[in-house]
């Protein structure tokens, strides 16, 4: 085994990261965060395999493909989502980022390439990414 990708938190239209959901923690950011998962991520890297977290964004249905919309045909919300990717990796002591989106919403695909090429730049630098 090679990596070990956690699956999966899900995104917002504002590109946050989605913790909440009336009033409680979301399952996928509870199971993130949870110290079983700090102890998977440990013995993982003391085995010398790779952590990921799979963020997604499914747009099976109208109001699903709205909110992956929202997030990509906007600057700001793919900033955001950036921001929150690369702090929630960070904070967690993982190596990386698994996207799955599903599909692709008609007529974003070139802006989920520009997310996807902001996300790979601020994932390598410390200084945030403002094109």
């Amino acid at each position: 085994m090679s990596t070990v990708a956690y699956f999966g938190v899900d995104l917002n239209g504002d590109g946050s990261l989605d913790k909440q959901e009336g009033g409680s923690t979301t399952t996928g950011w509870a199971g993130w965060t949870a110290p079983t998962m700090t102890g998977v991520i440990n013995a993982a890297h003391a085995a010398h395999v790779r952590v990921v977290l799979t963020v997604k964004s499914f747009a099976s249905g109208s109001a699903a493909a709205a909110v992956q919309t929202s997030l990509l045909s906007s600057a700001a919300n793919r900033l955001n989502a950036v921001a929150q990717i690369v702090a929630a990796v960070r904070d967690r002591g993982a190596d990386g980022v698994n996207l799955d989106f599903e599909p692709v919403t008609t007529g974003q695909s070139a802006n989920f390439v520009t997310f996807v090429r902001q996300l790979g730049r601020r994932s390598t630098r410390s200084t945030p990414d403002t094109s």
